[in-house]
């Protein structure tokens, strides 16, 4: 008897590491694809910054 409760708790504490690994897994996903769009925003800024100075200059 307390040995398959203790399997059944085995089994719940194992499914909620894969979930929480999980939710870790898309957020850190989700937080590098805001973070390429800063960088990707912050260089197309500096590209047309520099575009801008070679035109006036």
């Amino acid at each position: 008897m307390a040995s398959s409760s203790l399997g059944a708790m085995k089994i719940v504490l194992l499914f909620m590491i894969v979930t929480l690994f999980l939710l870790m897994k898309r957020r850190s996903l989700s937080i590098r694809a805001k973070l390429d769009d800063v960088h990707r925003e912050i260089a197309l800024r500096e590209r047309n910054s520099r575009v801008g100075r070679k035109f006036d200059g």
